[in-house]
């Protein structure tokens, strides 16, 4: 058995770990959206242990915590951060199989050169460790991001978020890290606070919002705002609720003065409907004009109304370049038929709309190589475009180690059979891995 200290851990072929260690491995690696702390990345944020590292601000370990039954306390409480740590050691052997299992396992071993497997035995050598590293080498934020080998960020944010860390970073000039413009609060019109959400957006934009018009003008200098510190994509999850009603101003102008005049509780299904697809029209003409690419993650099960959405968007003429995902592998294939729907609506514009994988936080190895070798049965696989990792944590760069060698497992295969020439499999990974994204993102 490999263990992840093995150079070829998760390369099932001597294809595999050819193609992984002379084609992929050392390729920059670009990360469409996740989450990252962007203020303790420009101050490049001592980190003093490794809870810091894998607990804080991370959802995705606090869910599998819960689910384990932690209690909160050692999760988002006032325990210490050896405390959290222990809870985190006891839980681990439960989540074998789990993406964040192995990115964990994998992460102490690149990050702190420490083989051991994570469980209560073996809690406090690990935490000694850790904190001994951490001592004697006093490494930051941006340190961890470097180990990584990431050299291209995008981190979601909120419209309403300060974009002074994003800044800074830029004016030194090491890492690109960029912000995402993440407007979907401003989709949900029925929801309790919305018209406080609204009085928020107005005053850092000085624009009294009370009619559409208003809100379009207020919505336009956040866009600017995000575009003069280096913003290229927006990104938009799309709700499965939503069915497609074509909109038009006049309507959309009454429901946001019925969101503004009370709770939202009011506002109907269809209005809903309605708000956000004009909303999309808005959004999408904004980011054509600015060049950025939309990146939408596209819900479970039927995306029928997805596809009428976009294509209406298509349709009327603003439609940006765009880029599909979805967390669940067994959507893939809907995704791939939207891509190529479009894609056929759009054969005599410039508009593209490609795919990509889904947050590599969701989705394990072993799933994403078996669904990696079924979407190339539903469309060109060579024209995927990396990954959305939905990473919460500093190790963005361990979950496109994780993605690159499922991608040369299931390629690899396909030299094992003869199914395609080992040059072809060559670029095509390469492709997939970081040349469609840098080119599809306009990265240098």
């Amino acid at each position: 058995m490999k263990s992840v200290s093995n150079t070829d851990f998760l390369l099932n072929t001597p294809h595999a770990a050819k193609l992984y260690h002379e084609h992929v491995a050392d390729l920059p690696i670009f990360d469409l959206c996740c989450h990252l702390d962007a203020s303790a990345l420009a101050e490049n944020k001592r980190i003093t242990n490794i809870t810091e590292l894998w607990l804080y601000e991370n959802p995705k370990i606090w869910e599998l915590m819960r689910v384990c039954g932690v209690d909160e306390r050692f999760i988002t409480g006032n325990t210490s951060d050896f405390e959290k740590f222990r809870e985190l050691c006891r839980v681990m052997p439960m989540l074998i199989g789990n993406p964040q299992y192995i990115a964990c396992h994998v992460e102490l071993q690149r990050f702190f050169d420490c083989n051991l497997t994570i469980n209560s035995d073996n809690c406090e050598t690990i935490w000694k460790e850790t904190s001994d590293k951490l001592s004697k080498h006093r490494l930051g934020a941006v340190d961890y991001v470097k180990m990584s080998s990431a050299t291209t960020i995008f981190v979601a944010c909120a419209p309403t978020d300060s974009l002074s860390p994003y800044e800074v970073i830029g004016s030194r000039g090491e890492l690109s890290i960029l912000p995402v413009f993440s407007p979907d609060k401003c989709f949900n019109a029925n929801q309790k606070g919305i018209s406080q959400y609204f009085s928020e957006v107005g005053k850092i934009t000085s624009v009294d919002i009370c009619d559409y018009d208003s809100f379009c003008r207020a919505y336009m200098i956040l866009m600017d705002r995000f575009d003069a510190v280096g913003c290229r994509t927006a990104y938009h999850k799309m709700s499965a609720d939503h069915s497609f009603i074509k909109p038009d101003m006049h309507h959309a102008d009454l429901i946001l003065k019925k969101a503004l005049s009370g709770t939202g509780a009011d506002i109907t299904r269809d209005e809903l409907s309605l708000w956000k697809t004009q909303l999309m029209r808005f959004f999408g003409a904004e980011y054509l004009k600015r060049n950025w690419v939309m990146q939408i993650e596209c819900p479970s099960g039927n995306n029928s109304e997805t596809e009428a959405v976009l294509g209406y968007m298509s349709s009327s003429n603003v439609l940006p370049k765009t880029v599909l995902c979805s967390n669940n592998v067994i959507d893939h294939a809907s995704v791939a038929g939207i891509c190529k729907n479009l894609c056929r609506i759009d054969q005599n514009r410039s508009v593209t709309v490609v795919q990509g994988i889904g947050g590599m936080a969701e989705i394990g190895a072993n799933e994403l190589e078996a669904a990696i070798a079924n979407l190339a049965t539903k469309t060109a696989i060579g024209s995927v475009i990396g990954i959305q990792g939905g990473v919460y944590g500093y190790g963005v760069g361990i979950m496109h180690e994780l993605f690159r060698k499922s991608v040369c497992n299931a390629i690899g295969n396909w030299v094992d059979k003869g199914m395609c020439p080992e040059c072809t499999a060559e670029e095509t990974i390469k492709n997939i891995c970081y040349r469609n994204a840098a080119q599809y993102f306009e990265i240098d």
